[in-house]
């Protein structure tokens, strides 16, 4: 776990790690621990700070405001996620099975990592209300739906209908997300969830 950490702080700095840095990843990491238990609109920089053993001032001198931490939380989730997917994807040898792989390993992150995932989760749902946050949701949107496509295609599912596919299969995929971390299910009931979304997913692919 460590070593995955080290990689992540990597990842989301993009520079030599300091003090600094692992401070910042200190309070994201507490951050969504609190989020989780308490939600986002409890979130207080001060009881943030506390939990951390560090001054709230140096809170605000990382992250000027809530929106801010929001969206370095969602960088971390999404580095988790990738790191998953493609930890996964590096297992299977077939590319034709990516697109399988890439459906099954995403569902199973929502449902075993609720902690990093919480990020995605609050981005979801600020994404509704917040136009900075529609946006960003945009563009990450065509980027995930470029990355199925190109999944599908190396499964040989290109078929005339493409697009509409991989933008079903993102919905669909978005939607057991929000089920999966939204909702206290239990390990059975989850696999179950999981087992059904990932055959829909296969379901859509080979509809022309």
């Amino acid at each position: 776990m460590k070593s995955l950490q080290f990689d992540l702080k990597k990842a989301l700095f993009n520079k030599r790690l300091g003090v600094s840095e692992h401070r910042q990843f200190q309070i994201l990491e507490t951050a969504l621990e609190l989020i989780q238990k308490d939600g986002f609109e409890q979130l207080q920089f001060g009881n943030l700070a506390k939990k951390c053993k560090i001054s709230r001032t140096l809170v605000h001198h990382y992250f000027k405001d809530k929106l801010e931490l929001a969206n370095k939380l969602l960088d971390l989730s999404t580095l988790h996620l990738q790191h998953e997917v493609q930890t996964a994807l590096s297992r299977e040898k077939k590319t034709e099975k990516h697109f399988e792989v890439y459906c099954k390993a995403t569902l199973d992150w929502a449902a075993e990592h609720s902690l990093e995932a919480t990020g995605l989760l609050l981005f979801i749902n600020l994404s509704s209300h917040n136009i900075e946050m529609r946006q960003r949701n945009d563009e990450l949107s065509a980027l995930g739906r470029q990355r199925i496509k190109l999944l599908l295609t190396q499964a040989g599912m290109a078929g005339p209908s493409l697009d509409s596919n991989a933008q079903m299969v993102q919905v669909l995929l978005t939607g057991c997300y929000l089920v999966l971390l939204s909702e206290n299910r239990n390990s059975k009931e989850s696999l179950q969830l999981r087992k059904d979304c990932l055959k829909s997913c296969l379901s859509i692919a080979v509809s022309k």
